[in-house]
This record gives structure tokens, C-alpha cells and sequence, in this order.
């Protein structure tokens, strides 16, 4: 019965904060993803031209690919106002047609976007990672080992 009630609550905390639909859990993936690739922090305030060309092609991906998260999460996330997620939306259009170098770039990181995305669309799998990293060790190995036996079930 306490097992019952401890999945229950997962949920409810779940069903409540909604974590895995937020705004800020789309973006974080393609921040992690710049941080890692480039070494560079796009919330940070530089003005320094490979941060900003990073931020107006992340912008950019963002508002393709999720046109209802508005300027203003996008530029609260990135620690800037709205206004400046507009402009940043306009210039990567610019550059886009006259600079070849940022269009190289632009489209690299873009396909690199749109495979994480693709990965991280199965909302079971996000709720299980979600799952997993929110439990006690103990919790994580009995997950892994569900998971471990799921998947030989599977690949029969």
C-alpha cells in the first residue's frame, strides 16, 4: 500500500509542476548542447560576436520549431528582454542570405538541434529519466533493472 501512495505522489508532482512541458526544459538541451560544443555560456552578458551569433541561431531554432513559447521566456531564459530575441529572430535571417560562414553554422547547428529534439520526443522516456533522477539510489537501481529486462523483452 505505501508503494502505491509513493508512485501516487511521483505523479501528482508530476501532473502539478508539469516539469517536462515547460518552456525552459525545451531550450535546456540546445543550451547544454552550445555549452558543451562551443564552450560557451549563452545566458551570459558578452557581446562578443561567436556568443551572439550562438544565441541568434538558437533563438531562431526556437521560435521554428516552438512558435508558442514567446519572445519573452526565450529572452527571460537567456537573461535578456523580448526585444532583444526579435532582433536577434531578424538578424539571423539577415546573415542567413549574406554571410556563408554563419549559414554553415546555422544549418550545423540546427540539424544538431533537430536530432536532439528527436531524441527527447518520446514523453515515456522523459518521464521515466524524470523518474530516475528524482528517486533514492535504491529506487535507481530497481528502475535500471526494470529497464534492463524491458529491453531484452523486446529485442526477442
Amino acid at each position: 500500500m505505501e508503494k502505491c501512495k509513493k508512485f501516487n505522489s511521483i505523479d501528482k508532482i508530476m501532473k502539478e509542476t508539469d516539469l517536462l512541458e515547460r518552456p525552459y526544459a525545451k531550450m535546456r538541451p540546445l543550451q547544454n548542447f552550445i555549452l558543451g560544443e562551443y564552450y560557451i555560456d549563452i545566458t551570459s552578458k558578452s557581446r562578443r560576436r561567436e556568443k551572439i551569433d550562438l544565441v541568434k541561431i538558437f533563438v531562431h531554432f526556437i521560435k521554428e520549431n516552438y512558435p508558442t513559447i514567446p519572445y519573452s521566456t526565450i529572452g527571460k531564459f537567456l537573461n535578456r528582454n523580448h526585444a532583444t530575441m526579435v532582433v536577434a529572430k531578424q538578424r539571423h535571417d539577415d546573415l542567413c542570405e549574406g554571410d556563408l560562414e554563419f549559414k554553415k553554422k546555422s544549418d550545423y547547428l540546427q540539424s544538431k538541434f533537430n536530432k536532439l529534439i528527436s531524441d527527447e520526443s518520446d514523453p515515456w522516456k522523459r518521464k521515466l529519466e524524470f523518474m530516475i533522477e528524482n528517486s533514492s539510489e535504491k529506487m535507481r537501481k530497481i528502475f535500471y533493472h526494470a529497464i534492463m529486462i524491458a529491453k531484452t523483452h523486446t529485442e526477442k
